[in-house]
């Protein structure tokens, strides 16, 4: 946590104030990040825990193994994807694996629902991306035993 420990006498995780003279309870394993939270959305969820709605700190779900929720307020918006794994989109809970780990570098998904050749989370140099980043981003290559090779066109 934040180094806070109370607010209005109350523990600070799981407490917001919702503009009364009693406390509001964030919901399951959501906290607040700063001491004299104001309302209940100022909820976030903690480190492990992903919010699965539109970042309103009021639906957190256990991370998925692909997926890296170390901070508190992790959204499935901003999760960034591990190595080795993929995800079609921003919006996406579980990342599937790699079926070429070398390939998935993982890290920030665009925030688009699904670009077909968004090279964002694939390993740079490669010439790779789309799904699963095995399609070729160079004209006249295919993807051919884990990587992109010149087309032999007579």
């Amino acid at each position: 946590m934040w180094g806070f420990d109370t607010f209005d006498g109350m523990p600070v995780e799981n407490a917001t104030d919702s503009g009364s003279d009693t406390c509001e309870a964030c919901p399951a394993h959501a906290t607040t990040l700063h001491e004299g939270a104001a309302a209940i959305g100022d909820c976030v969820c903690i480190a492990g825990f992903l919010d699965e709605s539109l970042n309103d700190g009021r639906n957190c779900s256990e991370c998925s193994a692909g997926l890296d929720c170390t901070d508190a307020g992790t959204t499935v918006q901003d999760a960034h994807v591990r190595p080795e794994r993929w995800r079609p989109s921003y919006r996406a809970l579980a990342p599937r694996p790699c079926p070429f780990p070398r390939l998935c570098e993982g890290g920030p998904v665009p925030h688009a629902k699904y670009d077909r050749w968004s090279n964002a989370t694939c390993a740079p140099g490669r010439g790779v991306g789309g799904a699963y980043c095995v399609l070729c981003m160079e004209a006249g290559h295919v993807f051919a035993s884990g990587g992109c090779r010149a087309c032999d066109l007579p």
